[in-house]
């Protein structure tokens, strides 16, 4: 709602875009009788003046002034309509397109208030006042709808984060798996996935309870953290007590030299009779095609894991080739 008659020197804050320099402060009427004076009861003087002290023969002097205002018609009436509208009108044209193309900071230059203003006068002390409500609502807007932004992200976020050990879930496993893949298989580079299997898992939780269990899942989230590269690598949580790591640009047999490491840190960190069964298996080579062969990568590391573990558990197994302690 727009509140009339509000002093602009109330809205002091961001300096505004100032349109115009216009300072009449005539109304219209007031505008009227002052042309009247100048082009009916000024000229009728000096006729009159003329008359009386001149020649008598006013003929020619008629001719020119006849002649002249002919000649003058066009422009004097130009510059009349101008002063007494056109001048305002064309303020107010410039003000609107201005809020048209979105500059909310645009105002129209006014004196200050005074009673017993004439109509566009107040007319644009309006418009200044809607202008201002307009930007004052439209820096509101933004700032809501860059904190929805940040939200939406936000949860974005949370929702492919696993919440007990803050790594990547099986969502964000899959959202990452296709943006890696679209940069490195193209180009030939390799990628290689290991999947990390907690063997005996259950029997922490039900010899220590689930607490424990967490606590042991977070100890190794962490070692798996401590032995990937930042902002390059991928570790995650697929499921329960299945962990894995995508790595990028790392052959199997480096992914297996870093399995091993996390393999005897876990072995040192851990609660019971609990070990670890990884398995990896490598994607490279250009041409490949991106969704079958990333799922083929992925079922090839999750079998490596299930033979590590058939093997007894804790050790290394490379898909097609075998690593142990």
């Amino acid at each position: 709602m727009i509140e009339q008659g509000k002093s602009w020197a109330a809205l002091k804050g961001k300096k505004p875009a100032i349109l115009s320099n216009n300072k009449y402060g005539l109304s219209i009427i007031a505008r009227v009788r002052l042309l009247l004076v100048c082009l009916i009861i000024i000229p009728s003087l000096v006729g009159l003046i003329i008359l009386e002290t001149g020649p008598g023969d006013l003929q020619p002097y008629l001719a020119v002034v006849l002649v002249a205002g002919i000649i003058l018609l066009s422009p004097l009436s130009s510059v009349i309509s101008r002063y007494l509208v056109l001048k305002d009108l064309q303020d107010i044209e410039r003000f609107c397109l201005q809020l048209k193309s979105g500059d909310y900071s645009a105002r129209l230059s006014l004196p200050s208030q005074k009673e017993g203003e004439h109509e566009i006068m107040v007319l644009k002390r309006n418009l200044n006042w809607m202008a201002h409500v307009i930007s004052k609502r439209e820096r509101k807007l933004h700032q809501e709808l860059q904190e929805i932004n940040q939200d939406r992200s936000r949860y974005r976020d949370m929702s492919m984060l696993d919440p007990l050990t803050g790594l990547f879930n099986r969502r964000g496993l899959e959202a990452r798996l296709e943006q890696v893949g679209r940069q490195a298989l193209p180009r030939g580079q390799t990628l290689t996935l290991m999947f990390l299997d907690a063997d005996k898992f259950k029997s922490v939780n039900d010899e220590f309870g689930h607490q424990a269990g967490d606590e042991l899942l977070k100890v190794l989230a962490e070692i798996m953290r401590n032995n990937v590269r930042e902002e390059t690598d991928v570790p995650f949580r697929f499921g329960g007590d299945e962990f894995g790591i995508l790595f990028w640009g790392i052959g199997s047999g480096k992914a297996a030299e870093i399995g091993q490491r996390i393999l005897t840190a876990y072995n040192e960190s851990r609660v019971g009779q609990t070990t670890l069964s990884i398995g990896i298996a490598g994607l490279s080579g250009a041409g490949q095609r991106l969704e079958p062969d990333l799922h083929g990568m992925l079922r090839a590391a999750d079998q490596a894991a299930y033979m590590a573990k058939q093997m007894g558990g804790n050790r290394v197994f490379i898909h097609d080739s075998q690593v142990e302690q």
